[in-house]
C-alpha cells in the first residue's frame, strides 16, 4: 500500500455515512490478522522474479513522492502476485457515438461529459454506471436510476415535476457516493513516479501483441507520439482487447517520454466491432 493510514484522516469527511463500507473493510482487516498476514504500508512490488513461473518478488519502500528507494528493498518468496492499479471507464460505446469526453483522474481517466440528468452531448443518449466514471457499485446503481428517470421523461412517460421530485430525492445519495468515489480514486491512485521506476524497456505494455515498453519508447523517439500512430508502427493495441488494457498504460508512457500531461496524449480512436467477432458469425449475418 502506498499511503499510510495517517494520511487518510484528511479524507475522513468523505467516509461519513458509509458505515457498510467501513464494516466491510474492518472484516477484511480482521481476517488478515487472524491469518497472520502482514499488512505493510508505503511499499510496492517493483520486480517479479522467476523462470517458468513466479518464484519471488522484490518489494521496495517508497519515499513521500512514491518513488522506490534502492536502499530499502527485500526479496520475498511467493507463488502468487496480485496487483491493482485502479479501474478505467469503458467508454468505447460513447466514443463511437461521438460523445464529448473529458479527462478526470478522480473518476478513472477519460469520461463522457454529461449534465445533471446524465444526458451526454449527444441528445437523447444517457450514460450511467462505471462508463460514466469509476465510483463503485452503489454509485453505478444510483446513476442508473437517474438516467432511467431522465430517459423516461424525454420519452414523455414522466412529467417534469415528477422528475424533479425524484432527482431531488436522489441528490443527497449522489453527492455522498460521488464524494466517496473521488476519495478512493484520489487516495489510492498509483503515483506517476512509481510507474516510471518499474517500467523497464523489457516490460510488456501490450500483452496481446507482446509489445515492450522499449519498442514503444523507440517509436516515440522516432516521432510516433500519438496512440494511433504507435498502433501502426508497433501493433500495440491491435490484439483482442483492442487497447482497453494497454491504452491507459501506453498514454502514461508516451506522456513520460514527451513530457506532456496524459490529457494531451489522448486515447485510441475506437472502431467497430468493440469486441472480437468470429468470422463465422459475420458469414451467417451476410447469409441472412
Amino acid at each position: 500500500k502506498r499511503q499510510h493510514p495517517g494520511r487518510w484522516l484528511r479524507y475522513a469527511p468523505a467516509v461519513w455515512g458509509h458505515w457498510n463500507r467501513l464494516s466491510e473493510g474492518w472484516c477484511y482487516l480482521r481476517r488478515l490478522r487472524q491469518a497472520r498476514v502482514p499488512y505493510r504500508f508505503r511499499r510496492a512490488v517493483v520486480r517479479a522474479l522467476g523462470s517458468n513461473e513466479l518464484e519471488a518478488v522484490v518489494v521496495a519502500r517508497l519515499d513521500r513522492k512514491g518513488r522506490p528507494l534502492s536502499s530499502a528493498r527485500e526479496t520475498v518468496a511467493v507463488d502468487t502476485l496480485c496487483l491493482g492499479f485502479g479501474f478505467v471507464p469503458n467508454t468505447g460505446l460513447t466514443q463511437l457515438a461521438s460523445c464529448d469526453h473529458k479527462f478526470d483522474p478522480a473518476r478513472g481517466g477519460w469520461v463522457p461529459q454529461v449534465n445533471d440528468r446524465l444526458e451526454s452531448t449527444v441528445p437523447g443518449l444517457f450514460v450511467a454506471g462505471e462508463a460514466a466514471g469509476i465510483g463503485g457499485a452503489g454509485a453505478a446503481m444510483v446513476t442508473g436510476r437517474v438516467a432511467g428517470l431522465a430517459a423516461a421523461h424525454r420519452l414523455g412517460h414522466l412529467g417534469e415535476a415528477e422528475l424533479a421530485r425524484e432527482l431531488a430525492a436522489l441528490a443527497g445519495a449522489r453527492r455522498c457516493l460521488r464524494r466517496f468515489g473521488r476519495m478512493l480514486n484520489t487516495l489510492f491512485a498509483p503515483p506517476s513516479e512509481l510507474f516510471g521506476a518499474i517500467v523497464t524497456d523489457d516490460t510488456l505494455i501490450c500483452r496481446c501483441e507482446e509489445v515492450s515498453a522499449g519498442e514503444v519508447r523507440a517509436a516515440v523517439r522516432r516521432g510516433a507520439v500519438e496512440l494511433d500512430a504507435l498502433k501502426t508502427w508497433t501493433r500495440v493495441g491491435q490484439g483482442p482487447c483492442q487497447g482497453r488494457t494497454c491504452g491507459p498504460l501506453l498514454a502514461r508512457l508516451v506522456a513520460e517520454e514527451t513530457d506532456h500531461p496524459p490529457v494531451e496524449v489522448g486515447t485510441f480512436h475506437v472502431r467497430p466491432p468493440l469486441k472480437p467477432v468470429p468470422l463465422a458469425d459475420l458469414a451467417l449475418k451476410e447469409a441472412e
